[in-house]
């Protein structure tokens, strides 16, 4: 399996706007409920939320690959961010 085989590319976001973790992934999912891949995008960021409490998914590099499972998502699905600011 490659990556190009989940990524929901019309949810590819090279401008982040948001600052916060919270915000950065509602930002993120947005996209992927509006292409249907997802029911409920505030329910998954609490999903997301709960994953990283229980340890960081960042890599390093400032780089963070945020996953969880949830019902609120349709299929295996990928978005990329990436934030100009930092």
């Amino acid at each position: 399996m490659r990556i190009s085989d989940f990524l929901v590319t019309d949810a590819i976001n090279i401008d982040l706007k948001a600052t916060s973790k919270r915000e950065v992934l509602a930002e993120l999912l947005q996209p992927l409920q509006k292409a249907g891949k997802l029911s409920d995008a505030k329910k998954m960021v609490e999903v997301l939320i709960e994953r990283e409490e229980l340890g960081s998914t960042g890599i390093g590099g400032r780089i963070a690959i945020p996953h969880g499972k949830s019902p609120q998502v349709k299929e295996l699905s990928a978005v990329l961010g990436i934030s100009k600011a930092g």
